[in-house]
């Protein structure tokens, strides 16, 4: 069995070339995905609402889009006239504006702080224009 040295020797300080026959891999960096940095608003967070201010500092884009699940009178949001919503597949479909931000995973905890204890953050498929896109959204959270 033969080895082939695919380095060749060279002097400090001289970038090594790609050996002949030998691709060149590139590993791309973490770049975060899905519900990590979609955040689907029903309520005071979307644009024109009472909080949007909480993410326009964010860099980032808005779609429109749809999810299925119930609004009910709950949550601190309901006394301004914002209901609550739980999940639910088999429910009506509710309109949704999308927030997309690669900032988004820094600013996870501040938003979590804001919305408190009454809600919870979980994924969502979310139907939009662009097809079924994975985002988080806060639902009114299991008191059990």
């Amino acid at each position: 069995m033969s080895t082939a040295c695919l380095a060749e020797p060279r002097l400090p300080g001289e970038s090594a070339a790609a050996p002949v026959g030998v691709e060149k891999v590139v590993v791309p960096t973490f770049a975060p995905s899905g519900s990590s940095i979609r955040l689907a608003t029903y309520g005071t967070l979307a644009p024109g609402k009472p909080n949007e201010h909480k993410l326009a500092h964010l860099r980032g884009r808005w779609l429109t889009g749809l999810i299925r699940g119930r609004l009910v009178e709950s949550g601190w949001g309901a006394a301004l006239g914002f209901p609550g919503i739980i999940l639910d597949e088999t429910a009506a479909e509710v309109a949704v504006h999308v927030f997309e931000s690669q900032d988004l995973p820094k600013h996870w905890p501040a938003l979590d702080a804001f919305e408190g204890d009454g809600y919870a953050r979980v994924d969502v498929p979310v139907l939009t224009a662009e097809g079924v896109l994975q985002a988080s959204v806060y639902v009114i959270a299991d008191r059990s």
